[in-house]
């Protein structure tokens, strides 16, 4: 999938029940009470805050959820994570990852800070943030590729048939005031025909070498 890393992680500790879900916070007697903070109606494990509370259903029936007609109950996250996998396209698959990463980050604003976004609202945020790390992926590729193309483009090229083709460079040691010269023929096969290095003296610039 194309979505950030702390969403991959998201999905993993789902899949292996290891998110601060209510009911897992009362097994380890860290709260009281098992149930939804949000719809106050069921115990809040992984599937239920992710996908069968109230306050998740909604978000799910919005227009941009590429699950928005699938049914509400479920036996377990790890079932309908399968299912998801098998029925979705890779797109819509990190699309819905993004989604449930939003679920999740209402939950917990709601919680710790009071406020609980609309369903379109974690839509439209959670699209925009896949959205954007797609595309700066796409620029690193496009850059990678750029940078190899121009690898590519400075490796030797044989010279047509019965041509011969030159290659000379020049190194400066502007402390000694001196150079170095390397000069290599070769035939339109890529043997090396001629090589010459040579050395000289009271030169400054490379510019100079090179005339």
């Amino acid at each position: 999938m194309e979505v950030l890393g702390s969403f991959k992680h998201f999905v993993w500790n789902a899949l292996n029940n290891a998110l601060p879900t209510s009911i897992n916070l009362f097994k380890r007697k860290v709260i009281e009470d098992p149930l939804c903070p949000i719809c106050r109606r069921e115990e809040e494990d992984v599937k239920h805050v992710l996908w069968c509370c109230p306050a998740a259903a909604d978000v799910w029936a919005e227009a941009e959820s590429p699950v928005r007609k699938w049914r509400n109950q479920v036996q377990d996250f790890t079932s309908l994570w399968m299912e998801l996998i098998k029925k979705l396209s890779k797109d819509c698959l990190e699309r819905v990852v993004a989604i449930m990463r939003g679920i999740w980050g209402r939950r917990n604003a709601f919680i710790f800070e009071k406020v609980f976004g609309s369903p379109g609202k974690v839509v439209r945020l959670a699209l925009v943030s896949l959205e954007e790390h797609q595309e700066a992926n796409n620029r690193r590729e496009e850059g990678q590729s750029n940078r190899e193309g121009n690898r590519m483009d400075r490796r030797w090229k044989r010279p047509m048939p019965r041509i011969y083709k030159l290659n000379f460079d020049v190194v400066v040691d502007l402390k000694n005031r001196r150079i170095g010269i390397g000069i290599v023929i070769r035939d339109s096969n890529g043997e090396v025909m001629v090589t010459v290095c040579s050395r000289k003296d009271h030169v400054i610039s490379p510019f100079i070498a090179e005339c």
